[in-house]
């Protein structure tokens, strides 16, 4: 049975009152008038108000006791984790040569009068380069390759695009000299209406890319599709996955796409004839990256150093996200701006370390204390600031929690214009978006971290552990596999 935290003085406002007009007889018999009309009743009132209050402070002594205990064991509140997505750039128009999306760009919702504009910010750049068609080759099987790239837009010449009739791993490969991971293309097709049969709703092909040897061929998005199953003239917009490697297939080394045949579902309709084809012409219309819910705040001045040992400053905008390499404190020296580093604890740090401390959820910045050992030495934890420097966060991302788990297509305002980018958009929604953890929430977790030490012995160890490890981890379960060592799932 856990036991009861215990309250020190339990009584409400109404019972201290009661409590003291019991006492009136005893002390002042003259005093006869209790009704709340009486001034000396308003004192009464008063003064259980006040004892109230008191008895409340009181009351949350054992509490602030626990959290100190926390603080020794060094438990500290979990940082907010904030969504993620992934953000399609559209171009304007098909460019001759690159457009350059940089790592950083802002993204957010459109701000109404219930909510403010939620903004989201790319993980890294984004270069979006014009394809190169150089292969164009047919295989039935993945090891005998016919070249079609000579019969690609002779006038008025059609040719079979699979072998007649199509057979499931019919494939027509597309070789491109250039990296087009994460890219959108646009496939413009002349074709005829020879390949009878299908749906052309739901033709039996897929649309995939070579991902190197651990992933292999990775199924590439259909964001439009005019042709019917390659029935008719029209554009295919196909949104490639991140990750294309080159393959060499018939000693010819490309980034490689495939349109393959697929066994069609119980009731997809197969190709009875194969469907032809006489040019294809590829662009680049637009890209995806990864974003986080984010804002990006650069160069924020702190203010100036005091000289005291372990002096705080408080960061603007919180709650602040995990740091990245680049997102650290900087302080002005003579020699320009030193870079210093973030550190969990200054448990370790000498006197010489550049090192501070930073508080995600409150955005409290803290440097080394200066404490005196038995012997009645001084001995710094840390550097200390010269008195006088200035400081300043070169930069960090404010954002995380629920409120960035946004549906598809809200993300749609660029913050700042982006030359030939005419649009973006989120087309699969932001998820994994939690709120910084409430007390309550970490006070759960010390009987577990006293339990385990950080160790992994029992299976309540494992499954503490694997928790711990990151917030998306809502549940674990640690199975021991007979005959072999425990795993955690």
């Amino acid at each position: 049975m856990p036991l009861r935290d215990p309250k020190l003085d339990d009584r409400s406002f109404q019972e201290i009152v009661n409590e003291t007009k019991k006492l009136i007889p005893k002390y002042t018999p003259e005093w006869t008038d209790h009704n709340l009309s009486d001034p000396g009743v308003t004192l009464i009132e008063l003064f259980a108000w006040m004892t109230e209050l008191m008895l409340f402070r009181l009351n949350r002594v054992p509490d602030k006791t626990y959290i100190r205990f926390m603080d020794l064991l060094g438990i500290e509140l979990k940082e907010a984790v904030p969504a993620r997505t992934m953000l399609t750039f559209r171009l304007s128009a098909p460019q001759t040569g690159p457009v350059r999306i940089a790592r950083g760009t802002e993204v957010a919702t459109i701000r109404t009068n219930e909510q403010e504009a939620i903004g989201f910010t790319t993980d890294e750049g984004l270069v979006i380069t014009p394809p190169t068609l150089e292969q164009f080759l047919f295989s039935a099987d993945d090891v005998t390759y016919v070249d079609y790239m000579d019969r690609l837009g002779i006038r008025d010449e059609y040719f079979d695009a699979f072998q007649e009739p199509p057979l499931p791993g019919d494939a027509l490969h597309l070789g491109f000299g250039e990296d087009l991971s994460s890219h959108m293309l646009e496939l413009r097709l002349t074709c005829l209406v020879e390949g009878i049969g299908v749906d052309p709703d739901n033709p039996p092909l897929s649309w995939e890319a070579w991902c190197g040897e651990v992933r292999g061929w990775v199924a590439a998005s259909v964001v439009l599709d005019e042709t019917g199953g390659l029935n008719e003239s029209g554009r295919v917009h196909l949104d490639l996955p991140p990750g294309l490697q080159q393959r060499t297939i018939a000693r010819r080394t490309a980034y490689w796409v495939r349109l393959r045949v697929v066994q069609p579902g119980s009731r997809q309709p197969m190709y009875s004839q194969s469907p032809r084809i006489n040019t294809i012409d590829v662009a680049s219309i637009g890209g995806s990256v990864a974003a986080t819910h984010s804002d990006l705040v650069q160069f924020e001045l702190l203010g100036s150093v005091s000289g005291a040992p372990g002096e705080t400053f408080e960061l603007q905008h919180t709650p602040i996200l995990a740091r990245l390499p680049d997102e650290y404190l900087e302080i002005e020296t003579e020699d320009g701006w030193t870079k210093w580093s973030e550190v969990a604890t200054f448990a370790a740090s000498e006197e010489s370390d550049l090192h501070y401390r930073l508080d995600g959820v409150t955005g409290v910045l803290s440097f080394g204390p200066v404490i005196r050992d038995m012997h009645g030495d001084e001995r710094a934890y840390g550097a200390q600031p010269p008195r006088g420097a200035s400081l300043r966060m070169r930069r960090y991302r404010q954002g995380g929690g629920l409120v960035g788990n946004v549906g598809a297509g809200t993300l749609s305002v660029i913050k700042s214009a982006i030359p030939f980018v005419s649009s973006v958009t989120n087309r699969l929604p932001a998820t994994g978006g939690l709120d910084a953890e409430s007390l309550d929430a970490a006070k759960l977790r010390v009987p577990e971290a006293l339990a385990s030490q950080e160790r992994a012995v029992t299976a309540r160890d494992y499954e503490y552990l694997a928790k711990e490890a990151s917030r998306r981890v809502a549940r674990a379960r640690c199975i021991a596999v007979r005959g072999s060592a425990a795993t955690s799932s």
